[in-house]
């Protein structure tokens, strides 16, 4: 167990109920993403003003699935946006914790959430939820990638890339230079592969973004075309191996390292290609320059 996760267990805020306060609150939103239910509180009031806003979107007027509490102290000297780090442990009474670089979280039997969160709370938040979510998805046969991508009418397209590689400056450029696409999100989205209609889905993600700090419109999408980015002086797409498009894909996905997670993102991430290959549809490598001139060479595949 590392340094830092044993200070925070060391700490009081640690042993507080968490139960008896989110309830005693009353204050809990009810958001539905994915079709997956949470339930959101917090004591500090600018923390909920600004999760109605950016979740506006994906609320729901029921109130059931996970509880989430946020709590927040601004100058924790563990809690500053500084190093990449994120652990989970678990001790005798299976209590799970989740330790980043801009949150901490515990979370008791129940399957209910506290969180505290830094000096970057509105990270913190996206952050938490990207930790949480990258799980639950996996339930709804759904898979949480970073990655861009947009749509133009009824087709969607994702781009994928390590950090630098340009999603966020090539969506950002695209839907600049094109007025009829529009961005699904500039760093996290969900693929879904929806088996009652023999289908797979590019969904946006409330889940923080690369350059914009505005929500993504939420919008359900067919999957059309998917690119794995590379930056060069020409403007072309082309095949991959199959092998090598389920590596991309799975590379993509985010979430814990365990090893029981890694295995269902692989048999997820190869539905989804399957799927996709009976439609003509391959992840490709995209090389192109660092205008929107590629946009041609997309729309030669989507459409």
């Amino acid at each position: 167990m590392s340094a830092r996760l044993e200070l925070f267990r060391e700490q009081s805020w640690f042993f507080e109920g968490m139960m008896a306060e989110i309830e005693a609150r009353g204050n809990l939103i009810g958001l539905s993403i994915q079709g997956i239910p949470i339930q959101v509180s917090s004591s500090h009031a600018k923390i909920l003003s600004w999760i109605e806003e950016y979740f506006s979107d994906f609320k729901t007027s029921s109130l059931f699935g996970t509880k989430i509490h946020f709590d927040w102290q601004e100058n924790h000297p563990y809690l500053q946006g500084e190093g990449s780090d994120e652990f989970h442990e678990f001790d005798d009474r299976h209590i799970e914790f989740g330790l980043h670089r801009d949150f901490f979280a515990k979370k008791l039997k129940t399957g209910d959430w506290k969180v505290l969160l830094g000096k970057e709370w509105e990270d913190g938040i996206h952050n938490f939820h990207r930790f949480l979510f990258s799980e639950l998805l996996l339930d709804v046969d759904s898979l949480l990638i970073h990655a861009s991508g947009g749509f133009y009418m009824d087709s969607g397209f994702v781009f994928l890339g390590p950090s630098g590689a340009g999603k966020s400056t090539t969506i950002s450029n695209l839907v600049e230079s094109e007025p009829k696409v529009t961005s699904l999100g500039d760093d996290v989205l969900i693929i879904e592969k929806n088996n009652s209609w023999d289908q797979v889905f590019v969904n946006s993600a409330p889940f923080g973004s690369g350059e914009t700090k505005e929500p993504p419109v939420s919008e359900q999408i067919p999957l059309k075309g998917i690119y794995r980015l590379k930056q060069s002086d020409t403007n072309r797409s082309f095949s991959i191996e199959p092998a090598r498009q389920c590596v991309e894909l799975i590379g993509s996905a985010m979430g814990r390292a365990h090893r029981q997670t890694r295995n269902r993102q692989l048999h997820l991430a190869s539905s989804i290609l399957e799927n996709l290959w009976r439609k003509n549809v391959n992840l490709k490598e995209l090389e192109l320059t660092c205008s929107a001139d590629f946009w041609p060479v997309v729309m030669e595949d989507i459409l």
